[in-house]
């Protein structure tokens, strides 16, 4: 009986339950679980005493592992303390300074895993250094959208120092830094070998550190299924060991050990990632096996490595990566390996039989892993199975071949040279590849939605009915396939029809801090801005291209600020426009710069706003009024009104009180149905005397979760609730979508 396997999944309960639990009830649990434990052993009912034995180990052992490991932490958070720390790793920039991995605390007591935030001075610190200095302590996880992110990766305090802040440089390097080290050097050196593309891809590769690839990139990755590839994981990990091997074989006790020690020290160097752990542990368990005539277990192996990585830290149980990395292993060896298996039995040709097992794998992986992608980032791809077919020898080349080109240059720098252009061009085909499928509609899906949800039940139901049938001949899977490519078009088409036969849409897209929405009557449609948080762009470009759309017919921008066009670059890159209709502004000169750079690149045509002009959307009409006030870029910005017959919906962009008074002074704007509260739902607009004008049924705000300015305001909710206007709004309610019918206008 694979014990490891069937203790895994409890201890993985209980500890994930643990996280929600204080300490005195989550160890009253597992004290409470231990006479039924004995009870079941007695009747020698052994599984269910082992699954009773996995849950109260976890409480107990999440509970032991809180009070003494996390609540002493607990007691410096919100606190100003003398800080004492000793730097782990060099620092990472960010847009705010430095971030330095550290461990810290009170010069009595404890040191705890934290982070410090430290300006741009402190760049040249190095692992080994001491730091001190007056910190303001706040929790990691504090402002996270994940909970317990930071405490499942092991870090517990964030410090930010401040005043006069002392270094004690490190005398000599300490043996436990040589990876961290060795990660610089492969950094600073592949900085030096290649442009910034490659430079990026092979720094993530060799070392984990993702920080030079660009947003849009790794949203690039993501959309085609790729960002396993460049995270760290065991393909790394595989593609090392084969390298060992080749050079110096399996056999003898010294090759094995020597083996171990180079993937550990790897594991050290990239930062000991969950996927990481997760398969150098495997292959510790695949290569230690014979020295002791032993056969290692696949699924028991990969139960027992979940069971140490929560023995280690019971907190890990809610990382995201660790949490991927097990269910992709799992569908791999349930999935993966079956099918492959049977594969081999038709497939004659090696060449054959390799993209077989790239399909099979990725195949295995994605089946067990599209619930977790559905949950965490509302998204889900199904090209991933093609695009690591096409793609995943490129990045085996990069990864080698940019280790031996670092190498060679160590020793002889000219030699470098030609493995140097070589490995710039297979990467240079990996960054088109990723981009070029960035522009075909149908590649992912947000979710949840009612078609997808229906697709997914429908799918997984479908693939057990194509394992079995795949046992009794192949001619049986026939029925299950065809039926599942036939559900497939026909949800594409229903999630479609859904938006293209509707006489008007109105979709308020989930940007974060921002404001980008969608237009849509029949198959016209329109953006109106489109900012906010980093990936504002692909979220507008995502929605569109999920619906089977690959352009809009204009492009609106209300005014020239961030967060209302800071993803538009993002958005032409993937989607053709028509036009961009703008404001005839100056104030901001180079962000107005950025729009007629784009407009320039993209052949896109610009219509500068004089006068209220009114635009044809399909049966719909967006009227868009012109600045009523200059006297900053705010007040500057264009309003308009979207119009089906009697229902009308105002978007006033970021105008205060004043202005939106004004207009309606220069213009007839009507009583509405539907309003976008102006600047994000701030209390410097949307006064009571414009309530009181357009009288509108029902009010959207465009904010992000948990946003500094405190959107939308305190003052402004009351003044709707006073008015008995319903708000919907996107930090809690995601994206908004409202469909008119020419009854119901």
């Amino acid at each position: 009986m694979p014990v490891f396997l069937l203790i895994a999944p409890f201890l993985c309960l209980a500890s994930f339950l643990s996280l929600y639990c204080s300490n005195i009830l989550g160890f009253a649990i597992g004290i409470s679980l231990l006479p039924f434990l004995f009870f079941f052993k007695q009747r020698k009912m052994p599984r269910v005493s082992l699954c009773l034995f996995a849950l109260s180990f976890g409480f107990l052992w999440s509970s032991l592992y809180t009070t003494f490991y996390f609540a002493p932490a607990e007691k410096l958070m919100y606190e100003t303390i003398k800080m004492e720390a000793t730097v782990k790793d060099f620092p990472m920039k960010t847009q705010y300074g430095y971030f330095v991995s550290a461990n810290g605390g009170t010069k009595d007591g404890p040191a705890f895993p934290m982070t410090l935030a430290l300006s741009n001075d402190f760049s040249d610190l190095k692992p080994g250094d001491k730091v001190t200095a007056i910190s303001y302590v706040k929790p990691a996880d504090q402002n996270d959208e994940i909970p317990f992110y930071y405490r499942a990766k092991h870090i517990y305090l964030f410090a930010k120092p401040y005043g006069e802040i002392t270094v004690q440089k490190a005398e000599g390097v300490s043996p436990i830094y040589y990876p961290k080290y060795v990660a610089n050097y492969l950094k600073n050196t592949a900085s030096t070998l290649y442009e910034t593309d490659s430079d990026a891809l092979i720094t993530a590769l060799l070392t984990g550190d993702r920080s030079k690839l660009s947003d849009s990139d790794l949203h690039a990755f993501s959309r085609a299924g790729l960002s396993h590839v460049i995270a760290i994981s065991g393909m790394h990990i595989g593609v090392l060991s084969g390298l060992f091997v080749f050079l110096f074989g399996t056999s003898g006790r010294r090759n094995i050990i020597l083996h171990l020690l180079l993937l550990f020290f790897f594991v050290c160097m990239t930062g000991a990632g969950a996927g990481t752990v997760r398969a150098f542990i495997l292959s510790a368990i695949t290569l230690s096996a014979p020295l002791f005539y032993r056969k290692p277990h696949p699924l028991n192996s990969l139960g027992f490595a979940l069971c140490l990585m929560l023995l280690i830290n019971p907190y890990a149980v809610a990382n995201v990566g660790l949490q991927f990395s097990f269910l992709a292993t799992l569908g791999i060896f349930l999935v993966a390996l079956p099918l492959y298996a049977r594969l081999k039995l038709i497939v004659r040709s090696k060449l054959y039989r390799s993209l077989c097992s790239i399909l099979a794998v990725s195949f295995g992986a994605l089946l067990f892993t599209l619930p977790l992608s559905a949950y965490y980032f509302q998204t889900v791809s199904f090209i991933a199975p093609l695009s690591n077919l096409l793609t995943l020898w490129s990045i085996t080349l990069c990864f080698v071949l940019g280790l031996l080109s670092i190498l060679l240059y160590s020793v002889f720098p000219i030699l470098a040279v030609p493995i140097v252009f070589l490995t710039e061009h297979i990467s240079s085909f990996f960054f088109w590849f990723t981009r070029a499928l960035e522009r075909i509609p149908l590649l992912s899906f947000p979710f949840p939605s009612v078609y997808f949800i229906l697709y997914f039940s429908i799918f997984y139901g479908m693939i057990v009915l194509w394992y079995r049938g795949a046992r009794k001949g192949y001619r049986y899977t026939l029925i299950p396939t065809c039926a599942l490519v036939l559900c497939f078009c026909i949800f594409i088409l229903l999630s479609n029809l859904s938006v293209s036969t509707k006489p008007l849409g109105l979709h308020v897209l989930n940007v974060g801090q921002g404001q980008s929405l969608l237009l849509t009557s029949n198959r016209t449609r329109a953006l109106i801005d489109c900012g906010g948080d980093k990936t504002a762009g692909h979220t507008a470009a995502d929605y569109l291209q999920s619906l089977g759309y690959t352009n809009v017919s204009m492009v609106v921008l209300t005014h020239y600020h961030a967060d209302h066009m800071n993803g538009l670059a993002d958005f032409c890159r993937r989607i053709s426009v028509g036009s961009f209709v703008l404001p005839d502004t100056k104030f901001d000169s180079e962000s107005h710069k950025q729009v007629t750079n784009l407009a320039e690149t993209y052949d896109i045509p610009i219509i500068y706003l004089h006068e209220a002009t009114d635009f044809t959307l399909g049966d719909a009409t967006l009227r868009v009024y012109p600045p009523v006030n200059k006297i900053d870029e705010n007040e500057a910005g264009l309003c308009m009104l979207y119009s089906l017959n009697d229902w009308d919906a105002l978007i006033t962009g970021d105008i205060g009180k004043e202005t939106e008074l004004s207009l309606l002074k220069h213009y007839d704007v009507p009583n509405i149905e539907l309003l976008v509260l102006g600047h994000h739902g701030s209390a410097s607009s949307t006064s009571s005397e414009f309530l009181e004008a357009v009288t509108p049924e029902t009010a959207v705000a465009s904010v992000g979760k948990g946003n500094r300015y405190g959107h939308p305001a305190e003052e402004v909710l009351q003044k709707l609730d006073n008015y008995n206007i319903p708000l919907y709004r996107t930090d809690t309610m995601h994206t908004l979508t409202f469909f008119i019918h020419p009854k119901e206008s």
